[in-house]
């Protein structure tokens, strides 16, 4: 049996995926937001039988060491108010087969790449380790504050070198 046009109530969703436009209908997307007061938000978007260029663009680019993912954007909502639920950049994805569909799913997150790719030099001195990695969050264009229980202060404290491999730096020294 097939389903009227407009189906399901008028609804409709945009996703953006580095550049390109794919909108519901006529293309079959999900999504499903996770929120948590003690962890980053995760988001599952799925698009079904996409182009391989689109695979592609999911895949990434090889900076370095690392890969640079795509950003995305997911509007959704009904057809005369619908607005922006998600802006974010992949952080992985995998592609599947759901009965004769070929299935893209992403994983998205909030500032993923710009935080384990950014550069950081600073020099501190008399911080705590928290005040330090709180400054890091808000350097690399991000929001949030650490506050540490028993948390050290260094006299001084410089460097200039990946955000991700300073931050295990300091949890290590947090944790001595």
């Amino acid at each position: 049996m097939s389903l009227p046009d407009k189906a399901l109530f008028r609804k409709v969703c945009e996703l953006n995926i580095g550049g390109s436009l794919f909108t519901y209908p006529p293309f079959s997307i999900e999504f499903e937001q996770s929120f948590s007061m003690s962890s980053a938000a995760v988001t599952k978007a799925r698009l079904y039988n996409p182009a391989p260029t689109t695979i592609r663009k999911a895949e990434g680019k090889k900076k370095g060491d690392t890969r640079e993912f795509a950003a995305v954007e997911i509007k959704a909502g009904f057809e005369n108010d619908y607005g922006t639920v998600l802006t974010g950049e992949i952080s992985d994805y995998r592609v599947y087969r759901q009965g004769v569909d070929t299935v893209l799913e992403l994983t998205i997150g909030d500032l993923t790449g710009t935080l384990s790719n950014a550069d950081v030099g600073k020099t501190y001195k008399n911080q705590t380790m928290g005040n330090v990695i709180t400054d890091m969050i808000k350097t690399v264009g991000a929001k949030g504050q650490v506050t540490l229980s028993g948390d050290k202060t260094m006299k001084a404290f410089t460097y200039i070198i990946s955000y991700s491999a300073r931050m295990k730096s300091l949890i290590k020294f947090t944790v001595r």
